[in-house]
């Protein structure tokens, strides 16, 4: 190279490192001349093809600065070389059938000493080698699409301003890429071939690779650049990769050694170790992992088993042991780690003889209703559970499933209040025919036990629930309820406490003979509470009534209610087809009491003189009186209650103007 072009293309380096890592952006005056030759009214280009090209926009300027600081004025410099040797020494490529003569030019026009952008396109319009040039007036001129622009400024040099106009055709876009190995894909050897291909050659200096590793990041590596303009192919080879991500970096340089064109690939070295699958039982597990197969050290994987028909998963062996895991969990993930074995374990299914309903109270009795509950819930063939959690006064749904050990967890989301936490555990050698477990709700545990259901006859109860004699503020009357139980052993109870009351609920009937009750009342601020025992005949137990303003325990007591064939009393109150109604406390003053004989059908007759204002009546299919009275207080009041047909009475209640009072019916 000679002196002279040394000095021509440190120019040329110093414009482009000016500008490098940014758009070249033409300055006001280089912008205005632009404009005048792109939208010239007799422009033969194609105006909607021509672009400015960066690298003619450094030579031109680099040109107009040269002729400055030289102080010269022409196409060809003092060293003898023209513009079109200029502009292939950067790399653009000009046309083959082009002169190669080194004074040579097909591409440029140049203005000298014009103050504007403007003056100059008019003097150069005055010019017909310049117009033709410039306006693409011959043929020659019409694919010149791309061009640059250069303007310099220099008070102590002869013309001052400096003008460069060149166009050219299009040189091919330069580009880079690789083309093997495939991004994101996945190699088992730390050494790769890597290929891949480069366009526009000439344009760059330098070609390089560079290998990151997990690491770090490498060191550059030069590669053999083609010289071709179009596009040529380039191969390495990389080595060192280590485990994990790995990226390969490739770059071209321009001419100033700035980076012209990128291209990324990352790889994943995998480093493969045998995995071990068993399978103990009758079952499957996720297609492919039976066996022995090779498997990335490192990565995550899923694998499900599924049991065979009579079968159901026990548990898998081997799984690496993370906070939380569950083994006895069918799907799984794990991460692989060299000498891992695992073994899913199948076992009979013990379900099918576990199915049923299973019902149980919460918590302790007495206690408020926010601390307090029932669980009622039906077990499936498969293990699957489902039911209802009567807790603090509100009903939430329960879903689940046992695991081979007849554990299970299930978290009940509750609206603007810590979740609750239901453990639940089912005794799966059927030894204790029970689900019991634990709730918690984020403060307190409550321990709980729901007993077996057990097909049983279709039966009928009534009881009675007598006052606390303890309390001062519990009423005087006898709360009642009915109750029907199914074959299946669901058991619906209905009735009245002796405050007015209502409730009915659908619970089971256990194996030992309990029906466990957990109704709330009063939009979950009060709740009956307790077991109804059933013995032969017989209904007994104790139930515990909690309001905001008092706590009461009520002993229950009753018996088996079979409704009365036609023509048939359904209880005989001692005497023959006779009885005493009798009414106390409710501030009476004093007890009232009037005989009546039952008839047929349960008909109820009051002895003569019929009372005024008094009703009363049985109704035979489920043992509940209800009647009326004139209170002497005024006004008529109602009373109710169920019969009893285990020993020939009936209890109730009624409401008096300040207290309740207590309805019996017994013998005269």
């Amino acid at each position: 190279m000679t002196p002279s072009l040394r000095y021509f293309w440190f120019i040329f380096t110093l414009l482009v490192s000016l500008t490098a890592g940014r758009a070249v952006t033409l300055t006001p005056e280089e912008q205005q001349l632009a404009n005048l030759l792109t939208t010239a009214s007799g422009q033969q280009r194609d105006k909607g093809a021509m672009h400015l090209d960066e690298r003619l926009v450094m030579v031109a300027r680099a040109r107009a600065m040269d002729m400055a600081r030289r102080d010269y004025f022409g196409h060809v410099n003092p060293d003898g070389n023209g513009p079109n040797f200029l502009v292939r020494a950067t790399g653009y490529t000009l046309p083959g059938t082009w002169s190669t003569d080194r004074r040579a030019n097909n591409i440029e026009s140049i203005g000298g000493g014009y103050m504007s952008a403007q003056e100059c396109w008019s003097e150069l319009m005055k010019s017909t080698p310049h117009r033709t040039h410039l306006l693409a007036q011959e043929s020659f001129f019409r694919n010149q699409t791309s061009y640059g622009i250069g303007h310099y400024y220099d008070p102590n040099s002869t013309y001052w301003h400096y003008w460069v106009i060149i166009t050219a055709p299009p040189a091919p876009v330069s580009a880079l890429s690789i083309a093997s190995p495939v991004a994101g894909a996945k190699v088992t050897s730390d050494t790769l071939s890597v290929r891949g291909s480069v366009s526009g050659g000439a344009m760059f200096s330098a070609l390089q690779l560079r290998l990151d590793t997990p690491a770090g990041a490498g060191t550059w590596m030069d590669l053999t650049l083609p010289t071709a303009a179009g596009v040529g192919q380039w191969t390495a080879t990389v080595s060192g990769l280590l485990p994990g991500v790995n990226t390969i970096r490739m770059r071209t340089l321009n001419a100033a050694g700035a980076v012209a064109r990128e291209a990324v690939c990352a790889v994943r070295l995998v480093v493969l170790k045998p995995l071990t699958v068993s399978v103990d039982g009758a079952g499957v597990v996720t297609a492919g992992f039976v066996g022995t197969t090779n498997r990335e050290i490192g990565a995550s994987y899923k694998i499900s088993a599924t049991p065979n028909a009579g079968f159901i998963f026990d548990r898998w062996d081997g799984i690496p042991a993370t906070p939380g895991r569950d083994v006895y969990r069918a799907a799984q993930s794990f991460v692989m780690s060299e000498g891992l074995a695992l073994t899913a374990h199948f076992i009979a299914n013990p379900f099918p003889a576990l199915a049923a309903n299973y019902g149980g109270l919460v918590g302790a009795d007495g206690a408020a209703p926010g601390e307090s509950g029932g669980i009622f819930m039906n077990v499936t063939a498969g293990g699957v559970f489902s039911g209802r959690l009567v807790f603090a006064g509100r009903n939430y749904p329960v879903l689940g499933r046992f695991n081979s050990i007849g554990e299970a967890l299930v978290i009940i989301p509750r609206s603007g209040l810590p979740a609750l936490s239901l453990a639940v555990h089912l005794d799966v050698s059927g030894v204790e025919r029970a689900i019991t477990g634990s709730l918690s709700d984020g403060t307190a545990t409550f321990d709980f036990r729901a007993d077996r259901s057990v097909p049983t006859e279709a039966v009928q109860f009534t009881a009675s629930f007598a006052p606390d004699v303890v309390s001062p503020v519990a009423p005087h009357g006898y709360g009642y309820a009915m109750v029907t139980v199914r074959k299946d052993g669901i058991a619906r109870v209905s009735g009245v406490l002796a405050d007015g009351q209502a409730f009915v609920v659908g619970t089971y009937l256990t194996g030992e003979g309990r029906i466990p009750l957990h109704i709330p009342l009063g939009g979950g601020t009060s709740a009956l509470r307790g077991n109804l025992q059933i013995t032969g005949e017989n209904m007994d137990g104790t139930v515990n009534y909690n309001t905001p303003m008092s706590a009461t325990v009520h002993v229950a007591a009753g018996g088996r209610y079979v409704p009365p064939l036609a023509g048939v009393p359904c209880v005989q109150f001692g005497g023959v087809n006779s009885g005493e109604v009798t009414l106390s406390q409710g501030d009476l003053g004093g007890d009232v009491s009037h005989d009546f004989s039952i008839g047929t059908n349960s008909r109820i007759t009051f002895a003569v003189p019929v009372p005024a204002g008094w009703s009363l009546s049985v109704n035979p299919r489920n043992g509940r009186f209800v009647g009326r009275f004139i209170h002497p207080l005024g006004g008529v009041r109602g009373f109710s209650g169920v019969v009893s047909q285990r020993d020939g009475t009936g209890q109730g209640f009624f409401l008096g103007a300040a207290e309740g009072g207590s309805a019996v019916l017994g013998a005269q």
